[in-house]
């Protein structure tokens, strides 16, 4: 028991999901560490903010190029070691587009930023001929957090780049003689610390995308950890004196419409509200930071062991998990004692066990993060748990766990948990199944496929918590309408429904969508973002197939009802479009 409770950790383990718990674990660790080393702002780094006020200041959704020449000299006067520009400026932002290009060329400690990855933002073209542009890419992780920077960048064709936040450290580290050397392909070293490449399977990521050179981020707390001036106040010559001598100058947007923040590990978790966030900006100054204190050992990179390490930690825990609770049952107390008694003070010593043990290893694991050094703890609490739980109770449970087991995978395989309508799978069956009996039996066979309107608006507005509850609400909806016998309502998606309706003709199709629009409409779920409507609307393809034995077959449908979604869509959406029946010509 004990050899496939290790194997089912380990098969959990390595299809990844495991993987979101051992996030939330690493994030609760490093809140807990910042908010126990509650460190001071870093005043090495300094950061210039573009909030919502400076954007009205300047009169547009950009920051104009007379403003910002205007601030960059004002700076510069000052003799900052760098000056970071994180904004994008690839294209003019006029007036003042020949006072921004005489100001790139003048300080010669600028430097700006490209995006590498897909979609690509040039830098400035001064600045890239000046060697000067480097990339300014984030790594999001599954849950869309940033736990990962970038030390150097790779694109798509193979060229390196230098990342930014790393590159701007550099200006300081080597005013203070400290060099980056290379001392192999797969490891450099920075003053006190060491670089290595970040592996696949490093800490407790599975299979994650590692082509470029990264780290984890050792953010520094919750709490502002820079101090920061509006845009506005320098252009309004507030700027302190002395305030950017000497330090690390960061330039960026912050305002909630720049669509620039991210979740971070510091974000942490509330059930009723969305998590915050973090500019990017900002977690570009913690990066900068964290290059700092490593190389001058202040504060050390966070390390990952070895993975033939974690997979042994795993089995000795599974191990144990079953010495424990067996032993445990195995031990018999005074036998003159009641029954009832004797159960309860095994189950007490029992649970005293479990509870010391596992405790013991999340301290021992969160006093290994304290200095830097992640133990992954979900595949080891996981096994112990499985290990043990399977030994005393696997001959009682052994059949209503298959049964129960059984249940829970054809309900997964077929039902989308959110919606609980038929899934993407269930779909594809049940389309194929349809079709087949639509050509033997020589009947019509109609498919919509539907489209939330703005969905990503909605769920960036509301939270996805918000946006899951919109999805069942028209799921729910979908069902309600479509009551014909041998119908199908599925999630085909993300924010996408589909329909089979077999059996019907083009004029009772289209009644039915008609009567889901007036349902919708009918629930009024607000949707401030959308442009064609204050409420949640849907865009509608409809595709009708009167199939033979030959010639048409489903996968034709699917695409003639995606090509009257897209129709729907650029006619203005909120609609459906419907494209004559097709019909074999044999």
């Amino acid at each position: 028991m004990t050899f496939l409770a290790t194997c089912l950790v380990l098969g959990l383990r390595y299809l990844g999901l495991l993987q979101g718990l051992e996030w939330a674990a690493y994030d609760q660790f490093l809140r807990w560490h910042s908010a126990t080393l509650n460190l001071p702002p870093d005043n090495r780094i300094k950061i210039i903010t573009i909030d919502e006020a400076d954007l009205h200041f300047g009169g547009q959704a950009y920051v104009p190029d007379e403003l910002l020449a205007q601030m960059l000299r004002t700076v510069a006067a000052q003799r900052p070691v760098v000056i970071g520009l994180d904004l994008y400026r690839d294209l003019p932002v006029p007036p003042g587009q020949a006072a921004l290009q005489s100001a790139l060329a003048d300080i010669p400690n600028i430097v700006g930023i490209q995006k590498v990855g897909h979609p690509q933002v040039a830098p400035p073209a001064i600045l890239e001929d000046a060697g000067r542009a480097v990339a300014n890419d984030f790594m999001l992780d599954g849950d869309h957090r940033v736990r990962r920077g970038f030390l150097f960048v790779i694109d798509a064709q193979g060229q390196l780049y230098d990342a930014f936040a790393p590159y701007l450290a550099m200006w300081w580290l080597e005013d203070q003689g400290i060099y980056f050397e290379k001392q192999s392909e797969d490891r450099w070293r920075l003053g006190a610390a060491s670089f290595n490449r970040f592996g696949a399977f490093d800490g407790g990521y599975v299979r994650a995308e590692s082509s470029a050179h990264q780290l984890l981020i050792n953010y520094r707390g919750v709490s502002p950890q820079f101090e920061a001036i509006p845009l506005r106040e320098i252009v309004a010559g507030g700027l302190p004196p002395d305030w950017a001598s000497d330090r690390i100058v960061l330039i960026g947007k912050i305002a909630e419409s720049s669509a620039d923040r991210f979740a971070t590990p510091l974000s942490g978790w509330d059930a009723f509200k969305p998590p915050t966030s973090l500019s990017g900006v900002e977690i570009q100054a913690h990066i900068i930071a964290q290059v700092l204190d490593a190389a001058t050992g202040d504060r050390p990179l966070i390390q990952v062991i070895p993975e033939p390490v974690e997979i042994l930690g795993i089995c000795l825990w599974s191990t144990l998990g079953a010495i424990t609770i067996g032993f445990g049952q195995a031990k018999d107390s005074d036998s003159a004692l009641p029954t009832s008694i004797r159960h309860s003070r095994r189950l007490l010593h029992q649970i005293g066990m479990v509870v010391s043990l596992l405790g013991g290893l999340i301290l021992s694991s969160y006093l290994a993060f304290t200095q830097a050094i992640w133990l992954p703890i979900v595949p080891a609490v996981l096994g112990f748990v499985l290990a043990g739980s399977g030994i005393a109770f696997y001959t009682t449970n052994q059949v209503n766990q298959l049964r129960l087991k059984n249940a829970n995978l054809n309900r997964l395989a077929n039902v989308d948990g959110l919606t609980q309508i038929a899934n993407r799978r269930a779909f594809d069956i049940y389309l194929h199944q349809a079709f087949a009996q639509a050509t033997q039996k020589q009947d019509p066979i109609a498919l919509i496929l539907c489209d939330v309107d703005y969905f990503k608006r909605y769920n960036d507005t509301y939270g996805h918590q918000v946006g899951d509850g919109c999805l069942q609400q028209i799921a729910q909806a979908l069902n309600n309408v479509v009551q014909q016998p041998g119908s199908l309502v599925a999630r085909y998606g993300g924010e996408e429904f589909a329909i089979i309706l077999p059996r019907l003709e083009r004029a009772q199709v289209e009644a039915i969508a008609t009567t889901i629009q007036r349902t919708l409409a009918q629930k009024a779920l607000s949707h401030r973002t959308s442009e064609v409507s204050q409420w949640v609307t849907l865009s509608m393809g409809i595709a009708i197939a009167l199939p033979s034995s030959m010639g048409l077959d489903a996968t034709q449908l699917i695409r003639d009802a995606d090509q009257a979604l897209y129709m729907a869509k650029q006619e203005g959406r909120d609609r459906y479009c419907s494209l004559p029946p097709k019909q074999d010509m044999f």
